[in-house]
């Protein structure tokens, strides 16, 4: 298992062979410090079918940080107001 320069969310992904997992870590200097005996310490859910679509949707494999709308499914609307006094 090795460390990428890829994430989601801002957490950082694991590689392992050909697949993928998330990290807990999202700060860069601690992931930059993780040791390889650490790496299961941090190891959580798979996610190799997700990041790999990802990939190859935006065709980008390397030193990217991934925002999918999949997680929190939020709609953001901005409403904007006129004053009647104008400006």
């Amino acid at each position: 298992m090795k460390k990428t320069n890829i994430r989601i969310r801002n957490d950082f992904l694991f590689e392992d062979g050909n697949e993928y997992f998330l990290s807990s870590i999202k700060d860069i200097e601690t992931w930059k410090k993780l040791q390889d005996e650490n790496f299961n310490k941090y190891k959580g859910k798979d996610i190799t079918t997700k990041v790999k679509e990802l990939m190859k949707k935006y065709d980008i494999y390397v030193n990217v940080n991934f925002h999918d709308d999949d997680e929190d499914n939020i709609t953001r609307t901005i409403e904007i107001k006129m004053d009647k006094g104008g400006g």
